[in-house]
């Protein structure tokens, strides 16, 4: 089992006071699994949020006692930090380390400062670099990037930029992340907007550079050198159980979904979760899993939902397969790299 903290403290006024108050709730939480299923045992911890780097050694030091008082963590457990740049001290890595972490997860989002500037990032790449060089000086060798792509305005040169840096910091691995332009938003109100044709000729161009280098893709977004996978992410795409703590965290526990009140206000005034879903259907378990580029096996659905749905969308997956978007095999199927550029309109036709 996997247990997420949501400490994203950039979405309210960061004070001590606020911070201690989150961790309260934060124990109460883990405290409540505890009183009602005993010591879980937790074999992946992830510390998300964008950034919980800024936490106190106290603040850090409580929750971690609480985590180990009211779960059973494994002695290999992989524990991811995300951590923006700039936003650290040689020291305080050491602290996160010795309190176990052993995977950090680095908000580059690019290697371009005019890049950086258009998203009005508050790190240079400079930071990032002097960052990247300090996580590994105390030990980190698991290394993540984030990487964003897709902006209309950017070129090519911009994302290869980014790219080169991967592969001559030797970063582990990668994750990506296409732009989306929401109502309501800057980019939303200065117009702005994606086009398609565009940021899939830079997913194309990001497959073939980091292939070509040993990145294995995994994920749809997500690429690794050789045993650096994130176990964590593989458990959300194949449906192993997660318990997340914090304003906005979901968690699948007890074969439900559910989630925490998104806002850091009304989880202070409700702590407790919101009503779960319904059970998953084979719909979202076909746009989950098949985000993970490891084959879907028959006895997948016998087992889960006790239907052999390979089955029923057989037609489907051969027409898909014929169009060069699907892997199909007599055991199974699982999406190409064509595949991964339009999963979203496949999986609409499997509904």
């Amino acid at each position: 089992m996997t247990i997420c903290p949501y400490c994203a403290f950039y979405k309210v006024s960061f004070t001590q006071e606020a911070v201690s108050i989150f961790i309260d709730h934060l124990l109460v939480e883990m405290n409540r699994y505890h009183s009602r299923y005993g010591r879980l045992t937790v074999d992946t911890i992830f510390f998300g949020g964008g950034t919980p780097n800024v936490l106190s050694k106290a603040h850090m030091s409580s929750i971690m006692t609480a985590i180990h008082t009211c779960f059973n963590v494994v002695s290999d457990v992989e524990f991811s930090m995300e951590m923006n740049p700039g936003i650290h001290s040689i020291s305080k890595l050491q602290f996160f380390k010795d309190m176990g972490v052993n995977r950090v997860s680095v908000g580059a989002q690019s290697f371009s400062q005019s890049v950086l500037d258009d998203y009005g990032r508050r790190h240079s790449v400079s930071d990032t670099l002097d960052f990247i060089c300090d996580v590994r000086s105390v030990g980190f060798n698991n290394v993540s990037v984030d990487i964003m792509f897709g902006h209309l305005d950017h070129q090519v040169a911009d994302l290869k930029t980014s790219l080169q840096h991967v592969l001559d910091l030797k970063i582990s691995h990668v994750a990506l992340y296409g732009l989306a332009i929401l109502e309501g938003t800057p980019f939303g109100d200065m117009g702005l907007h994606v086009d398609d044709d565009q940021q899939a000729d830079q997913y194309a161009m990001i497959q073939d550079v980091l292939t070509s280098h040993g990145y294995g893709q995994y994920e749809v977004s997500n690429f690794a050198l050789d045993g650096f996978q994130c176990r964590h992410n593989i458990k959300y795409w194949t449906f192993q159980p997660t318990v997340g703590l914090g304003p906005g965290a979901h968690s699948f526990f007890n074969e439900r979904r559910y989630a925490n009140a998104p806002d850091y206000q009304t989880y202070l005034s409700r702590g407790d979760q919101d009503d779960a879903d319904a059970l998953v259907d084979v719909g979202l378990y076909l746009a989950t899993r098949l985000r993970y580029l490891v084959p879907i096996n028959h006895h997948d659905f016998l087992d889960r939902f006790g239907e052999d749905v390979v089955a029923r969308i057989g037609p489907k997956l051969k027409e898909f397969s014929l169009m060069g978007w699907m892997i199909l095999d007599e055991d199974g199927f699982m999406l190409s790299d064509r595949g991964c550029l339009v999963l979203d309109e496949l999986v609409g036709h499997f509904s």
